[in-house]
């Protein structure tokens, strides 16, 4: 029974990182990042517990440690770590030229729409003029995008 997904911490359902959110197993080799190891940490005569919020299990370190001393970094979820970052960041480039894309697009498609409306009324010989749309001088709104 999976109880949350691989990449985040079951206690609070962040993200690990490699920075603030490190994956840290306890001696029943459940994982777990480090702030909220530190968290559920009690101290006892000299020595801090964790009692595992799966198994239950205690897990004891030398209060002279840090947790980051005493306890392993998961070597699997760190590595897919870097991974996740690295695909995060593509999605993040590959929004900004879809999105530069997308406002090309429209700036192409308005400059059409413009050219079509002075085409006609150029060949259609609609005095503009005297209904207050010459085509120079009208605040044009391009009727196929959000440019206005």
């Amino acid at each position: 029974m999976v109880l949350f997904e691989d990449q985040e911490c079951g206690v609070c359902y962040l993200h690990y990182s490699r920075i603030e959110r490190v994956p840290r197993t306890l001696h029943c080799n459940h994982t777990f990042c480090t702030p909220c190891l530190e968290t559920m940490g009690l101290h006892y005569s000299g020595l801090r517990t964790i009692r595992c919020p799966l198994c239950r299990q205690v897990t004891c370190v030398d209060r002279g440690l840090s947790l980051q001393e005493a306890l392993f970094v998961n070597s699997q979820l760190w590595d897919n770590i870097c991974d996740e970052e690295e695909e995060e960041e593509d999605k993040r480039e590959q929004e900004k030229v879809e999105e530069g894309e997308v406002n090309a697009n429209m700036q192409r498609n308005h400059v059409m729409a413009k050219d079509f409306i002075r085409r006609y009324f150029l060949k259609s010989g609609t005095d503009t003029t005297n209904k207050g749309l010459a085509i120079e001088t009208v605040d044009f709104h391009c009727l196929f995008c959000c440019c206005h």
